[in-house]
């Protein structure tokens, strides 16, 4: 892989695509043309669609089992269907630019949503925070043998 260097400081490098319901009045989604990319909106269509069926058939009624709720609780507040599929690429770079500051990978946050579905590959770098020590962050590591949906 070529690596050509930018200028400035890039805190979250990363590339991403950004995709919802095709009848999401909020987020509509603009697709990278056929010609360019075949059979690539089939294909994120198909994936998000099969999260979107985890999500109202597993996820939605375990959190609410783990809640002691009734397990159709969240289901009514997903009905319009405004989720949001995030596909993300880091870069490869030198090591050199993520020990220096140059480079970074995206900083602690929260996730806004009812739930967060994340695939990792086994390059791992995920990092969750602590729970019982706020603002200390241990590795997640992938786990070997485990499948998407």
């Amino acid at each position: 892989m070529n690596f050509e260097p930018f200028t400035g400081k890039f805190p979250d490098f990363k590339e991403s695509f950004d995709l919802g319901s095709k009848d999401s009045q909020t987020l509509p989604n603009t697709w990278i043309p056929d010609e360019d990319l075949p059979g690539f909106q089939t294909y994120a269509t198909n994936f998000y669609n099969t999260c979107r069926e985890f999500q109202l058939s597993i996820l939605l009624p375990a959190l609410a089992l783990g809640l002691d709720l009734p397990k159709d609780f969240f289901l009514g507040c997903h009905e319009a269907n405004e989720n949001q599929l995030r596909l993300l690429h880091y870069p490869g770079a030198p090591t050199s630019v993520f020990e220096s500051g140059e480079r970074g990978s995206i900083g602690a946050h929260t996730d806004f949503g009812t739930g967060t579905l994340l695939f990792q590959d086994d390059c791992g770098g995920l990092k969750v925070e602590t729970p019982s020590q706020p603002g200390v962050f241990m590795h997640a590591p992938p786990v070997l043998g485990t499948r998407t949906v």
